[in-house]
């Protein structure tokens, strides 16, 4: 009987121990520890030219955030009208990265209208004051943590881009037309061409 017990107590000491073990390897997030990321600072103003499409529009950089253990954390970069509190954000970039992240003028433009669409306003060539922020995610189960808001007014161009090859007078290789509810024309280095029709 005494063999028993003794047994007994062994196999309960070696659950125990297995089960503090099994505890220790586990990590918790805790949300009061995370550091979320530092959005650099970015220029007050900007005016997207279509005739420069495929350059730069804005180069964003930002810090690793942290989650106060080695946790696989997704960063989204956000945009979203002034005053709008990230309501209907979108997202531009999206990676486990910590930047930098260049966006062209044409795909900036592209969110731009998108976003003013979401909203139902009308899309004109003006300046819009928008914000832009770095949501860091672990998982669909906890809650996002947030950098600081950096600001900036853009101001869009409307109209589509398309590209043409041209052969003949007007000039010979590629060229761009941008469509607008006002004209048609051509952008040529150095001159403007106006398409008419007939």
């Amino acid at each position: 009987m005494k063999i028993v017990k003794y047994i007994s107590a062994i196999c309960l000491s070696l659950l125990v121990f297995s089960a503090c073990d099994s505890d220790l390897d586990k990590v918790y997030y805790n949300e009061s520890e995370a550091i979320p990321a530092v959005l650099s600072g970015i220029a007050d103003t900007y005016v997207l030219d279509a005739n420069k499409a495929q350059t730069t529009a804005i180069e964003f950089k930002w810090t690793k955030p942290q989650a106060g253990y080695a946790a696989k954390i997704i960063n989204s970069l956000q945009m979203d009208l002034k005053g709008k509190n990230f309501g209907s954000a979108i997202t531009l970039y999206s990676s486990t990265e910590e930047g930098p992240y260049s966006i062209t003028t044409k795909d900036l433009n592209s969110k731009i209208m998108k976003l003013l669409q979401s909203y139902e306003m009308e899309v004109t060539v003006t300046p819009y004051d928008f914000e832009f922020r770095i949501a860091s995610s672990i998982s669909d189960a906890a809650d996002s943590f947030y950098s600081n808001v950096v600001s900036t007014q853009i101001t869009p161009f409307v109209g589509d881009i398309q590209k043409y090859i041209c052969r003949g007078p007007i000039a010979v290789g590629e060229i761009q037309m941008i469509r607008s509810s006002n004209a048609n024309y051509c952008s040529l280095p150095m001159m403007m061409v106006s398409m008419k029709d007939g």
